[in-house]
């Protein structure tokens, strides 16, 4: 197992760890002379989700899922992401609006009446 393999699946996954630049250069390396270098973007990938680079992450797998698309290793990926995208959007969506029978504009209106002749 080479020393590019053992720090990619040393990396946790999913946590927030700090990136490591020289082994992300190692892969971009290993790519550049082993293209397409499945595998070697496979572990770019895992570094990126553990880094927290979400959006390189997608942008990376979607790539590779175009090189091997009929890999079971790159569908968990892309699967991974996609999942990790959706939990992301479902956290991040503004709470539900509740509506009353009045409209907004209405409700405004009334409110602006009740404050003038509250105050004559």
């Amino acid at each position: 197992m080479s020393r590019v393999t053992r720090q990619a699946t040393a990396a946790p996954s999913l946590a927030e760890a700090e990136p490591d630049m020289s082994l992300l250069s190692e892969l971009f390396e290993e790519i550049e002379r082993h293209p397409p270098g499945i595998e070697a973007r496979k572990l770019l990938i895992n570094h990126y989700m553990a880094t927290g680079w979400m959006d390189a992450a997608q942008e990376s797998a979607a790539a590779l899922s175009q090189l091997a698309p009929r890999d079971p290793e790159v569908k968990s990926l892309v699967a991974t992401l996609r999942n990790i995208r959706k939990s992301a959007q479902r956290s991040r969506s503004p709470p539900p609006v509740y509506s009353t029978t009045s409209s907004p504009r209405k409700r405004d209106s009334e409110l602006y009446a009740t404050r003038v002749h509250s105050t004559k």
